[in-house]
Formats: structure tokens, C-alpha cells, sequence
């Protein structure tokens, strides 16, 4: 979790960072969907998922931690199944 948080805090500062015209990161973001759009065949899920024309950093934050935890609540139900590994939630 600690990596997932520091990581998209930093993806998030040198984004605003680089990007202090709103009106020029805006067209940035639609030509990046744009590219994806048009090669949806060849990056399917990244063309469905990755919404590069909404900047909503807190939206996209919670979906990300969702899916995370969601992937660590999949584990450790799988590990209880089995028995047990000694996997913990502070060990994944």
C-alpha cells in the first residue's frame, strides 16, 4: 500500500509539475486518448481503462486503491481456501 500511495502522490506532483497550463494539458490528454482509441486492438485494456481525458487525480486514486485492495482481499481469501500460507495482509 505504502508504494502504491507514494507512487501515485509522485506520478501526481511531477504531472502538475510539468503541466501548469490547464488549456495545454488538456489538449494533451485528449490527443493521448485519441492514440489509444484508435489502437484499442492493440492495447484493449489500457484503452478502456485508462480515461486520459478526465483529471480527476482523487477518482482515479480511489479506483486504483480499489483495485488493490480488492487483489489483496482475493488473496487472502484464497489463502484461507488452502489453508492457510502464513500470508498476512502486512506481508502482501
Amino acid at each position: 500500500m505504502t508504494y502504491y500511495v507514494q507512487g501515485y502522490a509522485g506520478a501526481e506532483n511531477l504531472w502538475r509539475a510539468r503541466q501548469r497550463d490547464p488549456a495545454a494539458e488538456g489538449e494533451l490528454r485528449r490527443r493521448a486518448q485519441e492514440h489509444l482509441d484508435h489502437r484499442e486492438e492493440r492495447y484493449p485494456t489500457l484503452a478502456r481503462y485508462a480515461g486520459l481525458g478526465d483529471d480527476d487525480f482523487d477518482a482515479s486514486f480511489r479506483l486504483g486503491l480499489e483495485t488493490v485492495l480488492d487483489g489483496i482481499e482475493v488473496q487472502i481469501r484464497a489463502s484461507s481456501r488452502q489453508g492457510g500460507s502464513g500470508a498476512t495482509p502486512s506481508a502482501l
